[in-house]
């Protein structure tokens, strides 16, 4: 640290000698001494603190910024209901036992008796002053979380998707709080143990880490949407920087409260007991239950299919996750629930697998190699907020999972005397993009007639017609990736696969 010190020190004294800067500095010597004040790095109202006030002040701004995003709806909040929905069809019970672990770390409990205990610690090792501190930040950020739940009112996720069981509002998420709180409050107590820089980098690192993981187990879980966690760490981190802000404040003008530094070993031992009392917790709680089954919803009868797009009850496009507008649906199918995979795959398409640890790393290896993987996994498209339920592909003359035809389909609640209503996009991969999704042909058409052709040779197709579905539309997918369409949509009615 001293030689940072040394170098902002430095770069700070090649500014001051610009003759510009010199000039302007003697025709204002008070505004000058103020901008001294606040550089210098010998105390804590220099240098330091204005970095504080600034991290404060942006931080707020964010925190403003999240609020009125949850308020007029803005893209974040679109994002919430797609995430929550998307990381749905992740769930196992493995997974979902590892994140209420981890979530159990900023349980309220847990966090109150481990502030207890690191109190205790401070007050007989003389370091009374950061008590204050610690429940200072406690007090204002959870404080400032609870008026907020009081305030907005937001329901938290459908009761479906919640794995256990919160009974309080969701926006801002108080475990995002108080992680950022008593853990952020942790890493402030080692950087005045540690002066190494390489020590305080890997430290705070495993922070932003373990910040994260306990983030994404509120979404995981189903209890929180992403605005939510969002909107928690920044109360959490406003109020932890003010609290240190006035501790330091008070350190500098009253150095004698803290008589010693403090101690290293506090750190570890807290953290022992922290996973210790995890672990008790866990242990004498309710397991999480994992609802990765499918939802029973009533279906909903009607005649006219085209009357539900022309109503308005359905959306013509797909979304982004952000719910911005994109390919519009171009296949729309009526088939018997139980036949509408098998008469697709007798069309010769394959069904795409899942998307998880083994078929990620197995479609990461085998685009590098350049190989065919016939059942590779999609990246996810939205329709009405939720993920495509299907994913179907074709290979091309090349072989290879850089490029393949893929359709993608979402169930919908509607039900014709012929059977469940599918809705649906075609499109071509040809290449990959940015190393980690592919690149799409403009042409969807092309796509769309090449799947109709397919179940008409099939034949398990009693009924197929092109009708006018948007206006020829030129537009953009998620990824940049340009698209045209003559706005027309395949009809099809699939025949019954009863023999």
């Amino acid at each position: 640290m001293k030689k940072i010190s040394k170098a902002i020190e430095f770069i700070a004294k090649i500014f001051f000698d610009l003759p510009f800067v010199s000039k302007w500095m003697n025709k204002h010597p008070r505004v000058y001494q103020q901008l001294k004040e606040r550089l210098t790095t010998k105390k804590f109202t220099g240098l330091s603190l204005t970095i504080l006030v600034a991290v404060f002040l942006y931080t707020l701004f964010l925190l403003i910024g999240v609020t009125q995003d949850y308020l007029v709806n803005n893209s974040l909040v679109l994002a919430d209901i797609r995430i929550t929905n998307l990381l749905y069809i992740f769930r196992n019970d493995t997974l979902l036992h590892i994140f209420y672990f981890i979530t159990l770390f900023a349980e309220s409990l847990v966090i109150i008796f481990l502030s207890v205990i690191l109190s205790l610690f401070l007050w007989t090792h003389k370091q009374r002053i950061y008590i204050f501190s610690l429940w200072l930040a406690l007090a204002i950020g959870e404080g400032l979380t609870f008026l907020g739940k009081y305030i907005f009112h937001r329901e938290r996720p459908d009761i479906f998707l919640r794995t256990i069981t919160e009974d309080s509002f969701s926006f801002p998420s108080g475990h995002a709080t108080a992680v950022v709180l008593f853990y952020g409050f942790l890493f402030y107590l080692i950087i005045r143990s540690y002066t190494s820089l390489k020590v305080r980098t890997i430290i705070f690192s495993s922070l932003v880490l373990f910040v994260v993981l306990v983030d994404l187990s509120r979404l995981y879980l189903g209890v929180h949407y992403l605005s939510d966690v969002i909107a928690g760490n920044l109360i959490g981190l406003t109020a932890l920087i003010l609290s240190i802000g006035i501790t330091e404040w008070f350190i500098e003008k009253k150095p004698k409260m803290v008589p010693n530094k403090t101690k290293s070993f506090q750190i570890p031992i807290i953290l022992l007991i922290a996973i210790i009392s995890v672990f008790v917790v866990y242990f004498f709680s309710n397991s999480p239950v994992n609802k990765n089954k499918p939802m029973v919803i009533q279906k909903i009868k009607i005649e006219n299919v085209l009357s539900l797009f022309s109503d308005k009850k359905l959306s013509h496009f797909t979304e982004t996750i952000t719910g911005k507008t994109q390919e519009p649906i171009n296949l729309i199918i009526i088939s018997p629930e139980s036949c509408f995979v098998q008469n697709i795959v007798f069309a010769n398409w394959v069904l795409a697998e899942g998307i998880s640890l083994n078929s990620t790393e197995r479609l990461a290896k085998t685009a590098i190699l350049n190989q065919t993987y016939s059942t590779a996994p999609m990246t996810p498209s939205f329709y009405g907020a939720e993920p495509n339920d299907y994913g179907f592909e074709k290979q091309t003359d090349k072989n290879s999972v850089r490029a393949r035809h893929h359709t993608r389909f979402w169930k919908t609640t509607y039900e014709t005397p012929l059977g469940v209503l599918y809705v649906g996009t075609a499109s071509l991969d040809t290449g990959l993009k940015w190393g980690i999704t592919h690149a799409i042909a403009p042409d969807i058409d092309t796509e769309r007639d090449l799947f109709v052709s397919d179940t008409q040779k099939a034949g398990v197709v009693t009924e197929e017609k092109l009708i006018p579905f948007v206006s020829p539309t030129l537009g953009k997918n998620f990824s940049g990736d340009q698209f045209f369409t003559n706005g027309k949509a395949g009809f099809i009615v699939f025949s019954s696969c009863e023999k």
